[in-house]
Formats: C-alpha cells, sequence, structure tokens
C-alpha cells in the first residue's frame, strides 16, 4: 500500500480548501492515501468514490470524509464532469481548549479502522448544517491566506 501515499503530504497551511472541476483537472483521481484529513461536498455531477474497500454514490450536497490513512479515489458516475469543494486538513494542527476532551487524532484513527462507520452524509441528512456555506468560507479564508503577502509588524 505504501506505493498508493501521495507524496505532497504536507500541506501549505492548517488547512487547504479549494474548488476541484473534473473538466480542467487531472481525473480521474486515482487511489491514495495521505496522512491528512479531507472533505469533500458534491456540487455537480455524479461521483462514484471508493474509499477503504466500499464504493459510495455521491451526488449533488452530499458530504464525504476521508480519515487520515483512508485509501479512496474518486470517479465519474456518468459522462459528465465533477465539480466538488474539498478541505483538507492536518488533524494534529488543530487546537481544543478543553484537556478533558478525547483526543482527536485516536477518534479518527478509529474511524478508519472501522468499516461500519459511515463516511458518506447524503444531501437530505445534513441539509440543516450550512455545509456549502462552511466550505465557500474555508476556501475563501485559504485563498486570502495563501494570496496575502506576510507584512511585517509595525514598530512601536
Amino acid at each position: 500500500m505504501q506505493y498508493l501515499f501521495e507524496y505532497c503530504d504536507k500541506l501549505k497551511s492548517p488547512y487547504e480548501a479549494f474548488y476541484y472541476d473534473s473538466s480542467c483537472m487531472p481525473f480521474p483521481i486515482r487511489s491514495h492515501w495521505h496522512y491528512f484529513m479531507e472533505m469533500i461536498l458534491m456540487v455537480e455531477g455524479t461521483g462514484l468514490i471508493d474509499c477503504n474497500g466500499r464504493t459510495y454514490v455521491v451526488e449533488p450536497g452530499d458530504l464525504m470524509i476521508f480519515p487520515p490513512e483512508a485509501l479512496h479515489a474518486v470517479y465519474t458516475a456518468t459522462n459528465f464532469d465533477l465539480k466538488y469543494e474539498v478541505i483538507k486538513f492536518d488533524i494534529s494542527k488543530l487546537y481544543t481548549e478543553n484537556s478533558y476532551s478525547p483526543e482527536l487524532k485516536m477518534i479518527l484513527e478509529s474511524i478508519n479502522k472501522s468499516p461500519e462507520v459511515e463516511l458518506c452524509f447524503k444531501e437530505e441528512r445534513i441539509r440543516d448544517w450550512r455545509t456549502r456555506e462552511i466550505f465557500c468560507r474555508c476556501r475563501e479564508l485559504s485563498l486570502i491566506h495563501i494570496s496575502e503577502p506576510t507584512r511585517p509588524e509595525p514598530i512601536s
């Protein structure tokens, strides 16, 4: 499985968010895995997503979660292009204020080892989550973060 490792595993910031359009970007996304968490929100088209040996049909509004080290691939289920929002983040860089809360990394690793855990959330189940708005806001902030030059702090 090591040969399927996505070598560009280092994120450029604590998280990356972008819009993926299969008509102008490399596609299909062949089987691979990485150490960071990834989520996609399907915007247009119907995708077939393989994750850890299971195949999911992902339609507009559906959310797919790939825990760290999950072997996954993305294909189209039709002759039409796919468009989807993507958020990737390194769970080891997330800060939790409450030291009594369970360790997020341990929870996500156990998800990856439990085949009964659902990784695809259908649009009708998450309709009230404002998912698209969250993805778009993350993408806006990610673009601002990446594109803004570093400014020195004013000298007082």
